[in-house]
């Protein structure tokens, strides 16, 4: 069947809410939509969500202490750092707007802070990995690396898509959810771009998944063959005829034109990428898309 091209899009994100809760299967499927940063939420109804939002906020606050130490690791670099006012200046500032990010409540957005000091200090010769894997900062590094394995482990599988398909996709993909219910056993929540973003640097439908699929692996049934999941062969074909659009293929499998697959957090990932500890936690040999076995 034809997927549909739709030229009436919501004009916001509580409208493009209204508009996915209102499809014939969604209450059979998800509770209420909840926002993120840059995505709605619709998370499995057959899950608690008050264990759910209990088990990650564990994970978090372990990671959330993680940021809070390399940030102050990074003000001790940029303190010793040898060279002018000026980029000292520059690295406090950034130092502080890190800090300003922590204490609002949302650490997920302190990479591009992050980013700027180590790159400035590495811009300069100063040597950031090697005092951060020293014996009396090493912990630092460790604490990222030995985050508890649900969280590192979990499968994402995104979805690229013209905008103009993406509301009849949805759809059909809410419609296979609901007649495969061995599939949707796995699957803890589906994700959609929002209309708007709260960060205009990562607004471009281009790079960022419109439909994403977050699924659990507790007991590896999904992950013994990822070619022999139905869930993956479905929406494969569902979404095979369409025009392939570009994709974000950092730290990913390709499974697709239109699909591509991980584990664990982006984010996550950046900054393990940022401290030279990506290769302890994910797989090179597979575009440290995989966690290490």
């Amino acid at each position: 069947m034809e997927i549909k091209v739709s030229n009436n899009f919501p004009r916001n994100n509580e409208e493009q809410k209204e508009l996915i809760e209102s499809f014939s299967t969604y209450s059979e499927l998800f509770h209420e939509c909840n926002f993120n940063n840059y995505t709605l939420n619709f998370i499995n109804r057959n899950l608690d969500i008050d264990s759910l939002i209990k088990n990650k906020s564990s994970a978090l606050r372990k990671l959330n202490v993680a940021n809070y130490n390399l940030l102050l690791f990074c003000k001790i670099c940029a303190e010793e750092l040898q060279s002018t006012i000026s980029v000292k200046n520059g690295l406090k500032e950034k130092c502080d707007g890190w800090l300003n990010i922590i204490r609002s409540g949302n650490s997920f957005h302190t990479l591009s802070y992050a980013q700027t000091i180590i790159d400035t200090l590495n811009r300069h010769d100063f040597p950031f990995i090697d005092n951060l894997f020293s014996k009396k900062y090493v912990v630092i590094k460790n604490a990222f690396v030995g985050l508890e394995s649900k969280y590192k482990s979990l499968y994402k599988l995104c979805i690229y898509l013209n905008e103009k398909h993406l509301y009849d996709v949805l759809e059909r993909i809410f419609n296979i959810l609901q007649e495969d219910t061995q599939s949707f056993h796995f699957v803890e929540r589906v994700e959609v771009a929002k209309m708007q973003f709260e960060l205009s640097g990562l607004s471009s439908f281009n790079v960022f998944p419109l439909i994403s699929l977050t699924v659990h692996n507790d007991k590896n049934e999904f992950a013994k063959d990822l070619s022999d999941f139905p869930l993956i062969n479905k929406l494969r074909k569902l979404i095979q005829d369409l025009k392939p659009v570009n994709m974000n293929s950092d730290m990913a499998i390709r499974i697709g034109n239109h699909m591509n697959l991980y584990q664990g957090y982006r984010n996550y990932k950046n900054f393990l990428r940022l401290i030279n500890s990506l290769d302890e936690v994910y797989d090179p040999q597979y575009q440290y898309a995989l966690i290490r076995k």
